[in-house]
């Protein structure tokens, strides 16, 4: 697809996981920092420190925020960060 770009993720694990292992990671995206998707990009959680968000749209700055996942539930968001795809 023309146009179509990927930018890839990467960050560390909580400093606290509440208790209970961290089972993996949601991955949210939006076009600014206060309208963040409610919906995760990926699929199933990922189980790593990285994730590639893909089909982007060149020219476009998007903001992304993580949630850590475990036995205790959903983490708050972090704090948001932001790619220009070039």
């Amino acid at each position: 697809m023309a146009g179509a770009m990927k930018v890839t993720l990467s960050w560390s694990a909580p400093r606290s996981n509440g208790g209970s292992t961290i089972t993996g990671y949601w991955v949210y995206e939006g076009t600014s920092a206060v309208h963040i998707s409610a919906k995760p990009l990926n699929a199933t959680a990922v189980t790593s420190l990285t994730y590639t968000a893909r089909s982007l749209k060149k020219g476009t700055t998007y903001y992304f925020e993580i949630r850590a996942i475990n036995a205790a539930g959903i983490s708050p968001s972090s704090l948001a960060v932001s790619a220009k795809v070039k």
